[in-house]
C-alpha cells in the first residue's frame, strides 16, 4: 500500500496543475493512464485554436485585395496540420520536463478505481491519500445513429490525424465545438454542412446572437440545418452518405447528404464510469459528478475538478477551481466560486465572447 498527503486522479488543466501546486506542501500521486496535458492541450483547445488561427489567416489572404494588397495563397493542409500537431508535442514536452525533477511528486501511468473512501487501486498498486482530487474530464459523446461507428467520423481527437483536406464536411451538431470546427474547414474552402438537432445553432447563446451567427455564416455560403433528425449513416461508392429528416415530424421527407467527411461534436460526457464512485460514497447528479459550493463531493475528503462536475467546461474554469480547491485543502480556508462571473469565448467567425448572465 501506497500513502500520500494527496491523490489526483487526471493528469489535464485542471489535475496537473493541482497536483504540482499540492506537491509544494505534501508528497503527491498523480494518476493518469494517458498523455499528461489533457483534452485542452492534448486534443481541444490549444491545437483547434492553432487550426483556427491558420484557417482565418487563409481567409483574409482571400480577401487582401480589397485593400490594394495582392498575395498568392496556397494551401500546404498537411503542413498546417504539422505546425499544429508540432505545437502539441512541444507544450508535452514541456509537461514531462518540469515534473522531472519534481521529488515530491509520483506519476502512475494507470487507470484509477476506488476500493474505499481514500484509497484507489491503478494498475497493480493500491494507493490511498488523506485527500482526493477527481479531475479525468470528459470525452466526445456518441449518439446511438445507425451506422455510425461502422462508417466511421472525425472527432476533436482524430481530426489531428487528418492529412488531406476534405472536399465536403457535414458536422454532426451545432455546439460551439461543432462550429469552431465548421469554421476551419469553411475558411479552408470546404464546402460545409452542419446538422443540429435542435432549433438553433450554438444554443446556449442568446437568440440575437446565434440567430445573427447563423445569418453570417448562410451568407458566406455554409449550409445549416436545424431540427435535423439523423436517420442513419452509411457508406457508397467511397463518399459518406447521411440520411436525415425533420425531427418535428416522424413521417417527413428524407433527405440524403453525400460528404467525404464527417465531424461528430453532440457533446461530451464525463469520465467516470470507470472510477466505481459509489465505493466512495461519492454520488453522481444527472450526468456529472455531484459537488457542493466549495467543490466537495458527497465524500467530503474527495473534491471533484473540471468537467466532470460539469459546473463549467473551459480550461480556464478549472484553473480557477484548482486554486480553489487548494485552498480548501492546504489552507483551511473555503472560498465558493460564482459560476454566473465566469467568461467565455466561442471561436466562430465572428467571434463570440460573454460573462454573467443571459
Amino acid at each position: 500500500m501506497e500513502k500520500y498527503g494527496l491523490m489526483v486522479i487526471g493528469g489535464g488543466t485542471a489535475g496537473l496543475a493541482a497536483a504540482l501546486l499540492a506537491s509544494k506542501k505534501t508528497k503527491t500521486v498523480l494518476i493518469d493512464p494517458k498523455t499528461l496535458g489533457g483534452t485542452c492541450l492534448n486534443s481541444g483547445c490549444i491545437p483547434t485554436k492553432a487550426m483556427l488561427y491558420a484557417s482565418h489567416l487563409y481567409k483574409l489572404s482571400k480577401e487582401m485585395k480589397h485593400y490594394g494588397v495582392s498575395t498568392t495563397s496556397k494551401l500546404n493542409f498537411s503542413k498546417l496540420m504539422d505546425r499544429v500537431n508540432g505545437i502539441v508535442q512541444t507544450g508535452v514536452d514541456h509537461i514531462y520536463k518540469g515534473i522531472k525533477k519534481n521529488k515530491n511528486l509520483t506519476v502512475v501511468k494507470a487507470k484509477a478505481s476506488f476500493i474505499n473512501s481514500n484509497t484507489v487501486k491503478a494498475g497493480s498498486k493500491k494507493i490511498r491519500a488523506q485527500k482526493i482530487i477527481i479531475a479525468t474530464g470528459a470525452r466526445n459523446f456518441v449518439p446511438p445513429i445507425k451506422g455510425i461507428k461502422t462508417v466511421g467520423y472525425l472527432d476533436n481527437e482524430t481530426i489531428l490525424g487528418l492529412k488531406k483536406l476534405p472536399k465536403s464536411v457535414v458536422t454532426i451538431g451545432g455546439g460551439y465545438i461543432a462550429m469552431e470546427f465548421a469554421t476551419f474547414f469553411h475558411q479552408l474552402g470546404c464546402k460545409v454542412t452542419v446538422l443540429e438537432l435542435f432549433p438553433n445553432i450554438l444554443g446556449t447563446l442568446d437568440d440575437d446572437v446565434s440567430n445573427g451567427l447563423k445569418e453570417q455564416y448562410i451568407s458566406q455560403g455554409m449550409k445549416i440545418v436545424n431540427n435535423a433528425n439523423i436517420i442513419q449513416v452509411k457508406k457508397v461508392k467511397g463518399k459518406k452518405v447521411i440520411i436525415y429528416n425533420d425531427v418535428r415530424d416522424k413521417d417527413s421527407k428524407k433527405i440524403e447528404l453525400n460528404v467525404d467527411e464527417i465531424v461528430l461534436a453532440t457533446g461530451r460526457i464525463p469520465n467516470t464510469d470507470e472510477l466505481d464512485l459509489d465505493k466512495a460514497g461519492i454520488n453522481l447528479g444527472k450526468r456529472n459528478i455531484a459537488v457542493n459550493r466549495y467543490l466537495q463531493t458527497t465524500n467530503p475528503d474527495v473534491f471533484a475538478l473540471g468537467d466532470v462536475n460539469g459546473r463549467a467546461m473551459f480550461a480556464h474554469a478549472c484553473k480557477r477551481e484548482r486554486n480553489y480547491v487548494i485552498k480548501t485543502i492546504f489552507d483551511g480556508k473555503k472560498p465558493s466560486i460564482d459560476f454566473n462571473l465566469m467568461p467565455w469565448a466561442v471561436f466562430t467567425s465572428p467571434p463570440v465572447a460573454g460573462i454573467g448572465l443571459n
